[in-house]
């Protein structure tokens, strides 16, 4: 989102990586959001989406936003599933003692899902992300 420009190394970090910002509550930003993953998808280039749609704030997982995989589907993009360990825990004490862990899954063909809803695609993705913070 927009707001994650003003923070201090985030927006720093995010302009490095060229990363898609949008407004929350703009129907229109969202899908150019979408149009302009897509289009990176097409061209081969990688895409980090958090698909929770936010930051949990408890060591549990939130539901998958299924929109969240909308540009794979256009796309006909692998997906990656990855898991971030902790990341439920503040990041102001980076440099204490947490441990922070992530999990990359099998990559998912597109022409595994394809006949696949959406909302199927995104229960099966949370089962295993589930799995692996339980496991």
């Amino acid at each position: 989102k927009t707001e994650n420009l003003k923070l201090p190394l985030i927006g720093r970090w995010a302009k490095n990586v060229d990363m898609i910002v949008f407004e929350r509550d703009q129907q229109s930003s969202a899908i150019k959001m979408i149009r302009e993953v897509t289009r990176r998808l097409q061209q081969h280039q990688s895409v980090v989406i958090f698909p929770e749609g936010t930051r949990s704030h408890q060591a549990k997982l939130l539901p998958l936003q299924p929109g969240a995989l909308k540009a794979a589907y256009l796309a006909k993009a692998p997906i990656v599933p990855v898991v971030l360990h902790n990341a439920y825990l503040d990041f102001k004490p980076l440099f204490k003692d947490h441990q922070y862990k992530v999990t990359i899954g099998e990559t998912i063909p597109y022409e595994t899902y394809r006949q696949l809803a959406i909302q199927d695609l995104c229960n099966q993705i949370q089962s295993w992300m589930e799995t692996s913070l339980n496991g």
